[in-house]
């Protein structure tokens, strides 16, 4: 019990309510499970914010309902004694909508950027800042249910918890890439058929002229 609170204060930066990166202790009852960055929202991310996990943490999930629930519903089950079958279906029901979430949000940010490695930089840097506090979350709630002999209630098919998070994260990269190659394409495609167009129309002007 003294090892559960120790860690939920650490989770919560010495608040009951909410999940922060660990080691921000602003105290916060709108912490989140999910630190996601503020590209996301239209900013670029700063590998500063993300390191430290201030705004990035806190600030920018209490703005954001939908993974603010997700993070109450996190701590809520990390906080059960005795899991059982339905506290791991749950869980795996939280994961499956913050994979959405991720990908969703991965696939907005296509339009931010002009390259696709900058892109593919700037996202990678959100993604580890959200999945970083998320994890955390997580690890707290695996250990409940391996101290309480419930392994096999979360890991399936021996997939952990960091196969899971690392699952997440290589998924958004390969779409955020992806989405913009595609663009790059068109962007190309695009200028190749202006160029044949006016390529066109000097000819057509060359032959009147004549």
């Amino acid at each position: 019990e003294a090892w559960l609170l120790g860690q939920r204060r650490r989770l919560t930066g010495g608040v009951d309510g909410g999940i922060g990166i660990a080691g921000n202790t602003n105290g916060n009852n709108s912490a989140s499970s999910s630190s996601s960055s503020s590209n996301f929202h239209g900013q670029r991310t700063t590998m500063s914010n993300v390191s430290n996990g201030q705004r990035s943490g806190r600030e920018i999930m209490a703005s954001d309902p939908y993974l603010k629930r997700i993070a109450e519903h996190l701590m809520r089950l990390s906080t059960i004694q005795r899991p059982n079958s339905s506290t791991f279906a749950k869980l795996n029901l939280l994961l499956n909508e913050l994979t959405g979430w991720l990908v969703a949000a991965a696939a907005r940010s296509g339009g931010q950027y002009k390259d696709p490695d900058e892109a593919a930089a700037a996202t990678r840097m959100a993604v580890a800042a959200l999945l970083l506090s998320a994890g955390e979350a997580l690890a707290h709630v695996e250990h409940i249910l391996r101290s309480c002999g419930q392994v096999q209630f979360w890991v399936p098919e021996a997939v952990t918890t960091a196969m899971a998070l690392l699952n997440l994260f290589t998924v958004s990269l390969h779409i955020v890439r992806a989405s913009f190659q595609l663009q790059i394409l068109a962007k190309q495609h695009l200028q190749a058929v202006l160029f044949q167009q006016q390529q066109q129309q000097q000819q057509q002007q060359q032959q009147q002229q004549q």
